[in-house]
């Protein structure tokens, strides 16, 4: 199922090398909800599920809700794991 360029955008944000600090929060729970995964919000943050045991969980940045280079790095591995490279998505990451 091919992205939206805005959903696009961040999954090729948080792939990236070296990861960048500027993904925001909000924008990662849409697009994991359009990857399929099941997003349970909780009082502090999120649970991600991708299925075959891979969930990630986050808890909410604040004051603003940009997430820091460890939350994206450990967002990237938990992507690689449950198999969702960008190109599968019609994304072109450079």
């Amino acid at each position: 199922m091919p992205l939206n360029s805005k959903l696009c955008k961040i999954l090729c944000e948080v792939v990236r090398l070296p990861a960048s600090p500027n993904v925001d929060w909000n924008d990662v729970e849409r697009l994991l909800t359009m990857l399929g995964s099941k997003v349970n919000r909780t009082k502090s943050g999120m649970r991600s599920d991708f299925g075959n045991g891979v969930i990630w969980i986050s808890h909410r940045p604040h004051p603003k809700p940009l997430m820091d280079k460890g939350a994206v790095h450990d967002l990237r591995t938990h992507l690689q794991i449950a198999r969702h490279p960008p190109a599968m998505y019609g994304c072109k990451c450079s």
